[in-house]
């Protein structure tokens, strides 16, 4: 069965290629050339924004507000106002008080209590996942200065192959990684083990061979 950018359609190999871009990346420069599989790793392949543990080194991208996140990992607001895309697996955090958000802004979110601080991050995935019309009013402001700027790890490649019996592992790392690949084929009993870390991983094609 055909791997890679050959067994893409003209859109797909579009659409890969235009995920590339927003990394700042041309065509021809994946961290990998032709095909990672898990059997030239010892039947397990590593990979991570730790480059002292990932069998590929990433790429290492910086963003500078929340807006340039979404612009990267999250989906167009435009999705949502077009009806092309739904928000009901997306939680928006209830609405801070105003005389909060007014503190925060004025002192830092560094003094914020531990409530706040997770109302953030949920707010923060909100943002980049949903709608970002759907959040309160001067919360992009926090999240700005709580959350950027920032650096995303960047691995790319043509397929990924976890054959029969092995692994692909996603290891902890401090920053997050994307991995945009054309396709992707797990055979057999290959598994595919994400270790907590937050991970956006992007395949135009998916296949599963028994």
């Amino acid at each position: 069965m055909t791997n890679g950018i050959a067994a893409l359609t003209a859109s797909q190999r579009a659409d890969f290629y235009a995920v590339h871009a927003k990394f700042g990346m041309p065509p021809g420069a994946l961290s990998h050339p032709g095909a990672l599989d898990t059997a030239n790793f010892g039947g397990r392949l590593v990979l991570s924004a730790d480059p002292q543990v990932s069998h590929i080194a990433p790429t290492f991208v910086p963003f500078t507000s929340m807006a340039h996140l979404k612009s990267m990992i999250g989906t167009p607001d435009e999705h949502f106002a077009a009806g092309r895309y739904t928000d009901t697996g997306v939680v928006y955090p209830k609405p801070l008080d105003p005389d909060r958000i007014a503190y925060l802004r004025k002192n830092g979110t560094k003094h914020a209590t531990p409530e706040e601080q997770e109302h953030l991050t949920m707010a923060a995935y909100a943002y980049v996942q949903g709608n970002s019309a759907n959040l309160s009013d001067g919360l992009e402001g926090l999240l700005n200065s709580h959350f950027t700027p920032g650096t995303l790890a960047y691995i790319s490649a043509e397929a990924l192959q976890v054959q029969n019996g092995q692994q692909l592992v996603i290891a902890p790392s401090a920053a997050p990684l994307v991995l945009n690949l054309a396709t992707i084929m797990v055979h057999g009993t290959g598994q595919i083990q994400i270790d907590s870390v937050p991970l956006t991983m992007i395949a135009q094609v998916m296949m599963v061979a028994g």
